[in-house]
């Protein structure tokens, strides 16, 4: 898989994951902010890994 590809599918893992976690979340504003300019939450940092671990589970060619 080149970069390009790589890039693509981890933007669209991050849009999902979002996604997730705004449903699951619906009273927190959740940005797309990169992590190192907005710190997380440590709980809500887990459900984040959670939801990536989910999705790379769920994503062809996994090896999770």
């Amino acid at each position: 898989m080149n970069k390009a590809s790589q890039a693509s599918e981890i933007l669209a893992d991050s849009a999902e994951a979002h996604h997730v976690l705004a449903r699951r979340y619906p009273q927190a504003r959740i940005q797309r902010i990169p992590f190192a300019v907005h710190p997380i939450t440590p709980p809500l940092r887990t459900d984040l890994h959670a939801a990536h671990g989910v999705l790379r589970r769920r994503a062809p060619g996994s090896s999770d």
